[in-house]
């Protein structure tokens, strides 16, 4: 069943109640379920159970204000247990991987997280030993595919931010849309 049916649908079952039932219905159950679906389809897209974040980086600026185009991105995980892989493309210029680990905490852990197969393939050995859960990670280059875990791949699409401002605006003017409906389909000269 389409979207467009399933509105048509509803709508048909609203139309014979009053004015006043129609809006009770949109500001108790259609309003509240769409906001369900809303919220579940972000966390989906968001794949929040991963404790995985990727930024990409696009380019640096100078002291002298010269932007320059520089690929890279930076891996953040949050008390991530599982070991992880992600592919880099062929013409991945790092060499190094630049960690917000101390010194002391990536010499424990140099055997852990390294680059292999010529560069190509970024490999983390999960958990680090280390003092703090979280780990950032800086790579010159782009990643390319899946971050693969043991037992699934996730695309790295999943894995970028979303930013919660963004998605705070759109439900605060869905809501105001939505609760707007309702007093359209109320006749208040009628009173309740």
């Amino acid at each position: 069943m389409s979207y467009l049916e399933t509105v048509e649908k509803i709508w048909n079952l609203l139309k014979p109640l009053s004015r006043y039932r129609q809006s009770l219905h949109f500001a108790y159950w259609i309003v509240p379920g769409i906001i369900c679906i809303f919220w579940y389809t972000a966390v989906e897209t968001n794949d929040l159970n991963t404790n995985i974040t990727v930024v990409p980086l696009k380019s640096t600026i100078s002291q002298s204000k010269e932007v320059l185009p520089k690929k890279g991105f930076l891996i953040i995980t949050n008390g991530l247990k599982e070991n992880f892989k992600v592919p880099l493309k062929e013409n991945n210029v790092s060499s190094q991987i630049w960690t917000s680990l101390e010194d002391s905490a990536l010499k424990l852990n140099n055997d852990r997280i390294s680059l292999s197969n010529n560069d190509s393939i970024l490999k983390l050995n999960m958990p680090l030993y280390a003092d703090n859960n979280i780990l950032g990670i800086v790579i010159e280059g782009e990643p390319k595919g899946e971050l693969s875990m043991p037992g699934k791949s996730i695309s790295l699409n999943k894995l970028f931010p979303v930013s919660n401002i963004s998605l705070w605006l759109v439900l605060s003017v869905f809501c105001s849309v939505a609760f707007g409906f309702g007093l359209i389909f109320n006749d208040f000269s009628k009173g309740y």
